[in-house]
């Protein structure tokens, strides 16, 4: 299959998790995570705001700010590809922005410093090497690319495969923690 179809494949798939799956599976990989000694480790989460069909993240959002730690989310350049981070206080400082993902207001200040810093990475689906299948817009890879920072990939278990096709700009996570 191609990137496309696999996309589309995933997609589906994933919208067909019950409610009640989902809530399980997120609270294992939420545990997984916190746990994580890159995660207690790190000054900074650098994390995604999950959609519907993602892995949670606003728990960890919650989460990681309740342990004071600087929490940043991307904000997306629709014209460029490109995203930075910008530090939230609060999922309140959060509003809809490109693709009808939610994004850090214009009121939020960009983090530069990620030296110490995990960065939660979404993915489709990801493979047992750390690829993963994206939306096809290259934003965290074009990131990943030009910032060195740890990373980890959420996904459920029934989306870690054995691999997954691999292009020379895809950029594969650290760590995938699954249900």
């Amino acid at each position: 299959m191609t990137k496309q179809e696999l996309r589309e494949f995933y997609i589906h798939k994933k919208i067909e998790l019950s409610e009640e799956q989902k809530f399980k599976a997120d609270e294992i990989i939420f545990n997984k995570l916190v746990n994580l000694d890159l995660f207690k480790n790190s000054d900074c989460i650098l994390t995604y705001v999950s959609t519907r069909i993602e892995v949670d993240t606003k728990s960890v959002i919650e989460y990681a700010l309740m342990k004071g730690k600087t929490v940043a989310v991307p904000r997306c350049d629709k014209n460029s590809n490109y995203m930075k981070y910008y530090r939230i206080s609060s999922l309140n400082d959060l509003e809809k922005g490109n693709f009808n993902i939610l994004e850090p207001t214009v009121f939020c200040s960009e983090v530069v410093d990620i030296q110490n810093g995990l960065c939660i990475v979404p993915g489709l689906a990801f493979d047992k090497k750390g690829h993963r299948l994206g939306y096809g817009r290259g934003y965290f890879d074009r990131f990943l690319s030009e910032n060195s920072v740890k990373t980890v990939g959420l996904c459920y278990k029934d989306f870690l495969v054995d691999d997954l096709p691999v292009e020379g700009f895809d950029i594969a996570v650290d760590k995938v923690l699954t249900d």
